[in-house]
């Protein structure tokens, strides 16, 4: 999947939430609200300050109670006490623009017929805030030519979701170029139908079920041929090798298992980041009897044995040799086995 412009999509939500009212005038209000998924609960509870802050945003701690305007965004935080019926009223709110963040696992109830972003990093909002109050104070003073922007616009065209976030980018590219220049409206405008295309074509992703064991042997491969990494028997880990551990950058094995260290597997999956967090990942992981954890965590301590007889544990995600077993019958160690230098010894 191309990468899509977080900003963008702020530009987009939060465009929407301002200028509902106006949307609503010309019947292309957006028919729900917004679902924002983060990497865990406590990024997800940050986001929604930072929107408070920030972004005059209203933050709604009980569903089904909120003081938000028709101008602001309301922000609720997942609650594992949520309702399904109730998280389903909130996002069909009227009155404000709905955000409901998600923090490390999406609902499967929410993962079709909604609209999903899947933010990673929560200090956009800070870069972003100083923009949107000035979006805002513009639009507050052209508002006569705002709304005959809009008006005009969607009236030429069929009423559509596209429309109306390609309107909310129409009224951001006339903010550029009156407060900024041609030239900068211009680029804005290109990369911005890019990104909100990018961003509908996403959607689909989030409904699909992946074949998540073929999709992690897949990316492990591709990752190990693109890169340094290295495999190394438990029982004989080399100084080199152990540095390697130590960095992140080895894969332990056994007769039975492969152990990862968690920041080198964080790596490797990032092309699915886009649609799901790593804490769901490892869920799923978990569930499917991939990897193999002790308790309610999915990390386990190794221990390994240097060359030199010294022995030490990593904190490790251990994953079933035969999960990971090439189309050809290869394990990863017959084609990534750490060879060590005469000299190393």
């Amino acid at each position: 999947m191309l990468k899509i412009d977080d900003i963008n999509i702020l530009r987009m939500v939060f465009g929407i939430a301002f200028l509902r009212p106006l949307l609503n005038d010309v019947n292309a209000d957006i028919d729900q609200g917004i679902i924002v998924l983060l990497d865990s609960g406590a990024q997800a509870r940050a986001w929604a300050l930072e929107c408070e802050h920030r972004m005059d945003a209203k933050l709604i701690t009980e569903l089904g109670k909120s003081d938000a305007r028709n101008y602001q965004a309301g922000v609720h935080v997942l609650k594992n006490c949520d309702t399904v019926d109730a998280v389903e009223d909130f996002l069909s709110e009227r009155k404000f623009l709905p955000i409901l963040a998600v923090g490390g696992i999406l609902p499967f109830s929410l993962r079709e017929d909604h609209y999903i972003i899947r933010l990673r990093d929560i200090k956009n909002i800070s870069e972003f805030s100083d923009d949107y109050e000035c979006f805002c104070k513009f639009c507050i003073e052209n508002t006569e030519f705002i709304e005959n922007t809009i008006k005009n616009y969607v009236n030429k065209k069929e009423t559509t979701i596209f429309l109306t976030f390609e309107t909310i980018g129409l009224v951001w590219d006339n903010y550029y170029y009156n407060t900024q220049c041609k030239e900068c409206s211009k680029d804005f405008w290109k990369k911005y139908l890019q990104d909100i295309s990018r961003f509908m074509e996403s959607q689909e992703d989030y409904e699909d079920c992946y074949d998540v064991e073929d999709e992690i042997r897949s990316l492990i491969w591709k990752f190990l041929e693109q890169s340094t990494v290295q495999t190394c028997a438990v029982e004989s880990v080399s100084g080199e090798m152990y540095r390697a551990v130590k960095d992140n950058k080895a894969i332990l094995y056994d007769d039975e298992y492969y152990y990862f260290s968690e920041r080198l597997v964080k790596k490797i999956v990032q092309p699915l980041m886009d649609t799901m967090s790593i804490g769901e990942l490892k869920k799923l992981l978990k569930d499917q009897d991939i990897i193999i954890c002790n308790g309610a965590g999915y990390t386990i301590k190794k221990r390994f044995t240097t060359v030199f007889g010294y022995y030490d544990r990593m904190r490790a995600i251990k994953i079933r040799k035969d999960t990971l077993m090439s189309d050809e019958g290869l394990l990863l160690e017959d084609r990534y086995e750490y060879k060590p230098s005469d000299d190393e010894f």
